[in-house]
């Protein structure tokens, strides 16, 4: 470093010799005075690099701007998904096996219940790895959660209507059902704002 240095401060600037240089070019290596060197991230460049480091446009590369809405929408999903888990361990009937803890979880027969408790589970595991590889939600990862929701949908409605023999639904199915919907919902505007963003992004044919 101290010999980096003091051949930096030596040497002369490649466009202005009359001015000592502070940097080098990371681009071509060439000596630059303060007038010349153009910080850009972290990176100093002279004038006739920088202008392939910026592009045409004067920009350092498209920079993602991150959609709120879209965010949102994925983030909901989450929060319907823990919550439908959730309310598969809250007693599910009256009476019965059902009326205990994981009241929601089984494999007896008219046992709706646990399918809406195994979708919740699956469409949890799959929000948790997109969020954990810190991803953008693909269309096909807002399809998968479109159809876990549902399918929590559809087994608390089919509990209710059809609950196992000398009983009837109590508090899991509802619970569940609330944030089913919810995940659904926010699964048909997750998927709806990931579309249009594709096909925005589609190059004319």
């Amino acid at each position: 470093m101290p010999e980096e240095q003091a051949t930096r401060s030596a040497a002369r600037c490649a466009t202005h010799p009359s001015n000592p240089s502070v940097a080098l070019c990371d681009s071509c290596g060439a000596p630059l005075c303060v007038t010349c060197a153009v910080p850009v991230r972290g990176q100093v460049f002279g004038p006739e690099c920088l202008a392939q480091v910026l592009g045409p446009d004067g920009s350092t590369g498209p920079r993602p701007v991150p959609d709120r809405p879209r965010n949102l929408a994925f983030d909901l999903v989450g929060v319907a998904l823990l919550g439908a888990g959730l309310g598969s361990v809250l007693p599910w009937t009256r009476f019965g096996d059902p009326s205990g803890t994981f009241g929601g979880w089984g494999i007896y027969p008219q046992r709706w219940s646990s399918l809406a408790a195994y979708s919740a589970l699956v469409g949890l595991g799959v929000w948790i790895w997109v969020k954990l590889k810190r991803r953008n939600p693909s269309l096909r990862t807002a399809v998968v959660l479109l159809l876990a929701t549902t399918a929590i949908v559809a087994g608390a409605v089919l509990h209710v209507l059809n609950p196992p023999p000398f009983t009837h639904a109590w508090l899991g199915p509802w619970v569940t059902l609330g944030f089913g919907v919810l995940g659904v919902a926010s699964s048909i505007v997750l998927l709806r704002g990931l579309t249009r963003s594709e096909s925005r992004n589609r190059p004319p044919p």
